[in-house]
């Protein structure tokens, strides 16, 4: 009982003493959305008082009995004007520099949305063309915040700034950008001719439940699984837990999975102080090498960097995803390594100190030599460790180089083996959709006190082919709106890019019939249109079939801004490609009628692809296809009273080619529509 009461005491008198400060999302080179009255606010001593000058206006705040405090100035349009804020109480001053008025915008979603601009090209982590973006980066009225990555179950949690705060877009900062959000971004800029500030929110491999807030889940009426519900209303201690007793599972079943490998290959067995590394020579190593499903890979990666002067003050080396059992060594010297059965899974990220006493001018080798476990469903050409970067204290950070490769093993684990099944991952991942709320706390809740422009979201990979995606996104979108107190927050969605690595050499093999998971998510998205002010980006032509992060992000940000100014801005622009309006019987074939069809034509001047008709039975069959004004006219042979038709209604397709005059691309469709808005 007494430490209760000393503890309550120290608490107290802490927040009778609380530092001044301005909340988290502020900082110098920031952009303040222009239009709606500008409030700065922080937390300080209860009953202190704070004094704030802007726009030479003072305004006079109370720090309230929970150590808040809030200064309002009226709204102002944009300029181009740089100014000053500053910030008083009676022991500490705070200032503001370069800050700018115009609009801001959040953008979030998974990985797509993630990716980097990049200092190197890397297929699948780095956009086209990405040195020659980063060099002419110098746009002084584009701003870029980027939130760190956070989550938490129970409450909000503080933005988190890379950084170190708001950044001006330059040569200097841009590879860490957001791809999407930069070139978005910057169409916006150079459009309108305003100052624009972008919030890059996002987390690749996340599912749309984890961007709900538990009150927007709840008000929206969607039905979750029982197990999700339980799993929502866990307190922070049961959390904690169900997170060791997680870990402690996994490693336990890794650890006896390894013990059954080694039993029936002993030769398997690694033993780091038995290795001379420096006799290694990694000339004949290569760049890429594909995943094999069913196998477990021994592989080495090698690369060798200098440091750039930011980095030699304090660096250490990050790597995003260290395998099951993973062995580094620094010049040589053996630094770090993990082992199942030991420790957290994984212990992602795994974060190595470059010595203080190193030569920072010289070049660094760094070696890996990492063991694991295919879980992929397909071939693929993306490898382990492709996200490594250096990092300082400031967070500033170094692009490194693409790794070299080299196969020690691959063994496939064929069922002979006996080896026990390779125990999943824990579920206290951030990848796991059940987990809701957690990323919208870490990661949204801070933002929300910060008025916005709108949103653009890229994300659905995590949620394909899932029918109770539609009442998922629509509670999205009203959960912001609320949180913003914004009830007409533009929306602005990115459809998903052409993906399918099954069949990577002939589209023609999918079945027409078939619903493919991109395809009904592509769907359901289009229906999220029926939302008043909310948007769609078409990606469907830019798809890369084994690369589910296609690199041409410049479309993408270019269609996102189109969007944006028709819908929030209210422009005269063509924004959309052909929309499927309706399809009616004309002997042996189909003639399809679309919205926004002016100057109706195909991007490569061949027939048009990717359509599939049906009769009666809907047993679709690929069709030929040809213009005739604003229409399409599809029929096959096989079809003889053809009914019903679909574009581009499957993962991928390698020759969509329908567009409009301007160059857009046509919306995938299906006539044998579903209702997804009574999906519960």
């Amino acid at each position: 009982m007494k430490r209760i009461i000393v503890s309550s005491v120290l608490l107290c008198c802490a927040m009778l003493m609380a530092d001044f400060k301005l909340d988290n999302v502020f900082s110098s080179n920031m952009v303040l959305q222009r239009g709606v009255p500008i409030n700065f606010f922080g937390t300080g001593t209860p009953g202190s008082k704070v004094k704030a000058e802007f726009k030479g206006k003072t305004v006079e705040a109370s720090v309230d009995a929970d150590g808040n405090w809030k200064a309002e100035f009226p709204a102002a349009e944009a300029d181009h004007v740089n100014y000053t804020a500053t910030f008083k109480d009676d022991k500490k001053t705070v200032e503001l520099k370069d800050l700018l008025l115009g609009d801001v915008w959040f953008c979030s979603g998974q990985s797509n949305m993630a990716l980097l601009i990049g200092a190197t090209f890397r297929r699948g982590s780095t956009a086209q063309n990405c040195e020659e973006e980063v060099k002419n980066a110098t746009h002084p009225e584009l701003r870029y915040a980027g939130q760190q990555r956070r989550s938490s179950h129970v409450k909000g949690l503080p933005a988190a700034l890379e950084f170190g705060g708001w950044v001006k877009s330059s040569p200097q900062h841009a590879a860490r950008f957001s791809a999407v959000a930069y070139f978005f971004g910057r169409q916006l800029n150079q459009d309108l001719n305003i100052p624009i500030g972008i919030i890059n929110s996002s987390w690749g491999g996340t599912s749309i439940q984890q961007w709900i807030s538990r009150e927007g889940y709840y008000k929206s009426g969607v039905e979750p699984e029982a197990s999700s519900v339980r799993r929502l209303d866990k307190t922070e201690e049961e959390l904690d837990k169900f997170d060791a007793e997680e870990n402690e599972r996994y490693i336990t079943n890794a650890k006896k999975w390894y013990d059954a490998l080694y039993a029936a290959k002993p030769e398997l067995v690694f033993d780091e102080t038995k290795l001379n590394v420096a006799e290694m020579k990694t000339d004949d190593w290569k760049e890429k090498l594909m995943y094999k499903p069913g196998t477990f890979h021994v592989r080495w990666y090698s690369q060798s960097f200098k440091l750039i002067p930011a980095m030699k003050e304090s660096c250490f080396v990050f790597i995003q995803n260290p395998s099951v059992q993973c062995d580094v060594w620094l010049n040589g010297k053996h630094v770090a390594k993990t082992r199942p059965g030991t420790g957290k899974w994984l212990k992602r990220p795994m974060d190595i100190a470059i010595p203080k006493d190193a030569d920072k001018e010289g070049t660094f080798t760094l070696l890996v030599r990492a063991e694991y476990v295919d879980r992929q469903f397909q071939p693929c050409e993306n490898d382990l460790l492709l996200k490594t970067v250096l990092r300082n204290k400031a967070n500033q950070t170094q692009q490194l180089k693409a790794w070299k490769i080299k196969e020690e093993t691959a063994l496939v684990l064929k069922k002979d083996m006996k080896l026990p099944r390779f125990p999943a991952f824990p579920e206290c991942s951030h990848r796991k959709p059940n987990w809701y709320t957690h990323l919208y706390n870490g990661q949204v809740d801070a933002w929300t006190k910060l008025p916005i422009k709108g949103v653009i979201w890229y994300q659905g990979c995590s949620n394909n082919g899932n029918m109770h995606y539609y009442p998922l996104h629509k509670a999205l979108i009203q959960d912001w709106r609320n949180k913003w107190k914004q009830p007409d927050l533009p929306f602005i969605i990115t459809q998903l890019a052409g993906y399918g690595a099954k069949f990577t050499k002939d589209w023609n093999q999918y079945d027409p019939t078939a619903v493919q998971p991109y395809a009904l998510t592509r769907d359901i998205q289009m229906q999220m249109l029926s939302i008043p002010n909310v948007g769609l980006a078409c990606t469907i032509d830019i798809g890369e079939n084994t690369n589910i992060h296609p690199a041409n992000k410049q479309d993408v940000g270019k269609r996102l801004a189109l969007e944006a100014e028709r819908i929030a801005y209210k422009k005269n622009v063509v924004s959309q490609g052909p929309i499927f309006d309706k399809a009616v019987p004309e002997g042996n074939a189909l003639r399809i009628f679309f919205k926004n069809a002016k100057g109706l034509k195909t991007s490569d001047g061949k027939a048009p692809a990717g359509f599939a008709i049906a009769g009666e039975d809907k047993k679709f069959v690929w069709a030929d296809a040809k213009i005739e004004g604003e229409n399409i006219i599809a029929s096959s042979p096989k079809i003889a009273e053809p009914k019903y038709v679909r574009y581009a209604f499957i993962n991928f397709h390698k020759d969509l080619n329908l567009q409009t005059g301007s160059n857009l691309p046509a919306y995938p469709f299906r006539s044998d529509a579903v209702d997804y808005s009574q999906i519960k």
